[in-house]
């Protein structure tokens, strides 16, 4: 466990017990926290890799991102919530990329905007092919 100067846990790991009810060093999931011990993010742990679900929060406890990892990666369903609980987007990644419709909407709930992950289409912004058509685009 790692721990802020205040000793609050700033993260945490989770550890998979044997069938002898034993600790073992395998990790299964850890969780980060704020310094005012409130969580930030959590999920599962597969190989030292995030894997299954994971969510972020905001200080108030309310679900800012919820995402799907396999190995490590961004797979299936993915979205990003306002701090008044509507979407803020919504897509899906396969392995880490993003894929399919990914659909955006305004801060009270209307669909703002609508795009496809193809051809030069900066979607998520956040995935392998976004960065390269960004970093193409800059050039």
């Amino acid at each position: 466990m790692q721990t802020y100067q205040n000793n609050n846990p700033q993260l945490v790991y989770f550890y998979e017990v044997d069938e002898n009810k034993k600790v073992t060093d395998n990790k299964i999931g850890e969780m980060l926290y704020r310094d005012d011990k409130s969580v930030y993010m959590g999920g599962g742990i597969k190989n030292n890799k995030k894997d299954g679900v994971w969510k972020a929060f905001y200080p108030d406890g309310k679900v800012q991102t919820d995402a799907f990892f396999i190995d490590g990666k961004e797979d299936g369903e993915y979205t990003v919530y306002y701090d008044n609980g509507t979407i803020r987007y919504t897509g899906s990644y396969k392995n880490g990329i993003c894929e399919g419709t990914w659909k955006f909407y305004t801060k009270g709930g209307t669909l703002h905007k609508s795009l496809e992950a193809k051809g030069e289409n900066i979607v998520c912004g956040s995935c392998p092919r976004c960065i390269q058509i960004a970093k193409t685009k800059k050039q």
